[in-house]
């Protein structure tokens, strides 16, 4: 099955409400892993915010129309996983920050170090 076609539709819930837009298609269909698998890669687009992306198995379509696809997943479900990827996104940045802000103190430290000529090396 060519899953190209797959891209730019709209994806929608089994109840028939928008989840959001496929933007590409990942996943092996040879794959015996379920995480290698093939997937929709779901954008979800939020007014003043930063978008979503939501991963949804092909395995769990239920119907393709001309410019929608429909998934046997529940809008509640949906937004559950939405909850999730944006905790996961705020632990990363969160921890993105204190790596960063350690890397700049070791900086200040190394430098600090190396101007006042007491440099071990």
């Amino acid at each position: 099955m060519d899953f190209s076609e797959f891209i730019s539709k709209i994806a929608y819930s089994k109840e028939g409400e928008k989840l959001g837009e496929i933007i590409r298609i990942e996943g092996r269909t040879t794959a015996n892993i379920i995480v290698e698998q093939p997937h929709a890669v779901i954008k979800v687009t939020r007014f003043l915010k930063q978008s979503d992306i939501i991963l949804i198995p092909l395995k769990s379509i239920l119907s393709i129309e001309e410019k929608y696809v429909f998934f046997d997943i529940e809008k509640r479900k949906f937004e559950e996983m939405q909850q999730v990827y944006r905790l996961e996104r705020k632990r990363k940045l969160k921890a993105d920050k204190a790596k960063t802000e350690v890397k700049e103190d070791y900086n200040k430290a190394t430098a600090g170090t190396l101007a006042r000529g007491k440099g071990l090396w």
